[in-house]
């Protein structure tokens, strides 16, 4: 009888242990398995608007974006592309204001439709 309730205890410990592990994973999933930093939540954000953006799923790239200048309002990739997007959805007065604020020289790697 003791074996059987000692043994029980330790699957309920062990079973508590695995889903406390599960709940710190799916956590640290959540928070893009980074340290929070807002360097690393720019870089996240930008590499997930760059792929969003080459893949064409503009308006999810126009989120990611705009997160990245959240954290950098002076990013320039983001600011190009963000006009980019803007122009490519009919946004004139957006897009102009994106054009205007990005330095000279950034690549956009796509050109819009509209152009």
């Amino acid at each position: 009888m003791r074996t059987r309730t000692s043994l029980k205890r330790k699957c309920d410990r062990l079973k508590k242990l695995r889903y406390l592990a599960t709940v710190a994973f799916v956590g640290w999933l959540v928070t893009g398995g980074s340290d929070g930093s807002p360097q690393a939540k720019r870089s996240l954000y930008l590499e997930r608007a760059k792929r969003c953006f080459d893949w064409g799923e503009l308006d999810m790239a126009e989120i990611e974006y705009r997160n990245v200048l959240r954290i950098d309002r002076m990013q320039p990739l983001a600011i190009r592309r963000l006009g980019v997007i803007d122009q490519d959805q009919g946004k004139g007065d957006w897009a102009l204001s994106f054009w205007e604020r990005s330095p000279i020289g950034v690549e956009t790697t796509r050109k819009p439709s509209s152009f």
